[in-house]
């Protein structure tokens, strides 16, 4: 999938991703175990990790179902990453059109 879907969505394939799919869309899905929710030994995984995500979001990660309640682990965890997060609530979303991203 990794391999196969960028071209398409560089091509104009719309590509939507709700929740862990917004993760995915980023340059890591590593993000999904922020919030320590997700058990990273559920599914059989490298040595170390790979949490290599799709990178269609143009270098942005994306914290999905953020509140208040996520500010401060938010704050500290994204000085660990080399790249912008963006948080969304249950009513944003993140526009990709071109070289550009948004929140809508």
């Amino acid at each position: 999938f990794a391999s196969i879907f960028p071209p398409l969505a560089e091509s104009g394939m719309i590509y939507v991703g709700s929740s862990a799919g917004s993760i995915a869309a980023g340059p890591t899905a590593g993000i999904a175990l922020w919030k320590g929710w997700d058990n990273p030994n559920v599914v059989p995984y490298d040595d170390p990790p790979d949490y290599t995500g799709l990178n269609l979001t143009k270098g942005v990660s994306i914290f999905p179902h953020y509140s208040d309640q996520w500010k401060s682990l938010v704050e500290q965890k994204r000085t660990t990453i080399d790249h912008e997060v963006v948080t969304l609530t249950d009513f944003q979303a993140y526009l990709v059109e071109g070289d550009r991203g948004r929140v809508v």
